[in-house]
């Protein structure tokens, strides 16, 4: 007798693209994380758009950032885009509390990345959000529907979900992975009631394998 499995094909709400109203609701650190260029701190910034799925949920988008406030790094340059000036010199040396930024408005230029698979939502950048031609930042106030990261049942430190995610990468790349890792996450993310930030399901930016934790979803 044969057991066969097959992958569940299942189809997420894409996020519109263009510029999208939105509200940032998460910042996760993800601790330091193996890169081509080699170990890399790095953090993602979760934004609900004002826009809703034909259920009425709101799209949650996320892009992740190397963690670091050089002149030339991406989190910095969007940063102070969003914010519409340069930090000074006495804010950097101090240094920028992420927290801060929760619950601040932002329009996002959103793009649609077509790969062989499907068609995923990449925020390309992150600007001022304007409303009769003034700016405005927290006109738009988050739905209440999303979970912090920090705040969910069985969170992982940035030390142990990096130990893990660089766990599951050295593995994948050792001896690659059956399309069943697919069909757990993508089974135990419909079983929630939000999207995850983590693996980008509905917004992957440059991931390509999925792993099942205890608390979401790992992305590698």
């Amino acid at each position: 007798m044969t057991l066969i499995i097959k992958e569940e094909k299942i189809e997420y709400p894409l996020a519109p693209d263009g510029l999208q109203d939105a509200v940032l609701v998460d910042v996760v650190d993800l601790g330091e994380l193996e890169t081509p260029w080699g170990p890399k701190h790095k953090l993602s910034l979760v934004f609900e758009l004002e826009d809703t799925d034909s259920e009425g949920k709101h799209f949650i988008v996320t892009k992740r950032y190397t963690w670091s406030l050089n002149e030339k790094s991406n989190l910095r340059k969007d940063l102070e885009r969003w914010r519409g000036s340069k930090f000074t010199k006495d804010e950097l040396e101090s240094g920028i509390d992420m927290e801060t930024f929760i619950g601040l408005n932002a329009t996002l230029f959103i793009s649609h990345n077509e790969t062989d698979e499907k068609t995923y939502a990449n925020i390309e950048t992150v600007l001022p959000r304007k409303k009769n031609n003034k700016v405005v930042f927290f006109d738009l106030k988050p739905s209440g529907d999303y979970t912090r990261v920090v705040e969910r049942e069985n969170y992982k430190e940035p030390e142990e979900y990096a130990e893990m995610v660089n766990g599951a990468s050295r593995l994948r790349k050792e001896r690659g992975l059956p399309s069943l890792f697919k069909l757990i996450v993508t089974t135990l993310c419909k079983s929630v009631s939000q999207f995850c930030p983590l693996c980008h399901l509905t917004s992957l930016s440059a991931s390509a394998g999925y792993y099942s934790v205890i608390n979401g979803h790992i992305c590698i």
